[in-house]
């Protein structure tokens, strides 16, 4: 048996397995074939941009996984700050229904 197989070479084996061409999933989703074709050999990393939706929709990266970040160049106001520690994350569970 060998290695398991990383993210992307599972992808790419599924694309094998059901016969789908990675050209045809770019165009039906919308992304240029060369494009998909970097996220999945590892030549983009994803982070940012159309790299990062396409791997996204891959399954390569979890959408929610992003920092909550004020903008760029702007400090949070007073007050702000504690409104973005206390936002509730995906890992917070969902609030109870109020009881009558």
């Amino acid at each position: 048996m060998g290695a398991p197989l990383s993210g992307r070479d599972a992808i790419k084996q599924w694309f094998d397995l059901h016969g789908v061409s990675i050209s045809d999933w770019a165009k039906a989703n919308g992304f240029k074939r060369d494009q998909v074709y970097a996220v999945l050999n590892g030549h983009t990393a994803g982070r940012r941009g159309t790299a990062h939706q396409i791997a996204v929709k891959l399954g390569l990266k979890d959408p929610g996984a992003a920092p909550k970040l004020p903008a760029l160049g702007v400090r949070p106001a007073q007050g702000e700050q504690k409104a973005l520690d206390a936002a509730p994350t995906s890992e917070d569970p969902p609030p109870s229904p109020p009881e009558d």
